[in-house]
């Protein structure tokens, strides 16, 4: 639901529009429903006129980063070899669900474990040591986290931090993405629309989400040039979803005197990251 609403701004879209949608997935009315009802509790969404939904921008607080993911880019910095530590001592007494929100605020700020309950990442993103602990807290780290910036590490505390994002896997998953965006960009030109419109959504999502989990960290640490190159893909892939989509929300609305129309460039931003 918060993949399509987010096109539509405050004016949201009708339960109608959005149970559409939903059977494009496969998604049945009744588990449509129970969704909105949920993201509503969880104030990601608000209703702004009865029968009709709209997404919360100040209670989601990833929508900015998922709405700006194709710049995310931007945010990189020249590295002079310092780094942003985070240590939460108590991280070993917070509950299932809270510890679990704060290993993915973690990982979603590109942090990797240095030591127990000790993460690190490099000091080369725009906003440096505030902005990083400013983001953290936002996601939802335990309130005893300490963010600081690290310098003079060992040479072998040294090897062994910037070895924490030398993963070969993750090049190989953006490289297998673009080969699949540039495959299924063929295909949604010869599919009906609700199928082509069902493999554009499912497709974005999982790539704008490995895009969303990239840590940004420096060349020397893990090259970009494979994700810079499946940003730019993805971004003309997007391009042709969001007419699908429009189409789609626009039949559903037609019992409207006017079809809602969207009102930002990207009518959906694949936000379930």
């Amino acid at each position: 639901m918060l993949d399509i609403l987010s096109g539509y701004g405050p004016q949201g879209l009708s339960v109608q529009a959005l149970c559409k949608a939903g059977s494009v997935m496969d998604i049945a009315e009744t588990n449509v429903r129970v969704a909105l009802n949920r993201l509503t509790k969880q104030s990601k969404i608000f209703s702004p006129q009865r029968g009709f939904y709209a997404i919360d921008n100040e209670g989601y607080v990833l929508h900015e980063d998922v709405e700006n993911w194709w710049a995310r880019e931007n945010l990189i910095n020249d590295w002079v070899g310092h780094w942003v530590g985070a240590v939460a001592p108590h991280e070993k007494k917070t509950s299932v669900a809270g510890r679990r929100k704060h290993l993915r605020a973690l990982d979603l700020c590109g942090f990797r474990e240095f030591m127990p309950y000790h993460y690190i990442r490099p000091n080369n993103l725009e906003g440096g040591v505030l902005g990083a602990r400013r983001k953290l807290f936002a996601l939802g780290v335990v309130r005893t986290t300490s963010v600081y910036e690290i310098r003079h590490l060992s040479r072998p505390d040294e090897v062994r931090a910037r070895s924490l994002w030398m993963s070969r896997d993750t090049v190989d998953g953006y490289d297998e993405l673009l080969q699949a965006v540039r495959e299924s960009s063929v295909r949604l030109k010869a599919q009906s629309m609700e199928t082509a419109a069902r493999e554009s959504l499912m497709l974005g999502r999982y790539a704008i989400k490995f895009v969303m989990h990239d840590p940004l960290v420096p060349e020397e640490l893990m090259p970009g040039k494979s994700r810079r190159a499946l940003v730019k893909e993805l971004r003309a892939y997007q391009v042709m979803a969001r007419k699908l989509w429009a189409q789609l929300i626009a039949q559903a609305s037609s019992s409207r005197r006017q079809a809602v129309k969207p009102i930002v460039n990207d009518i959906f931003l694949f936000q379930n990251i």
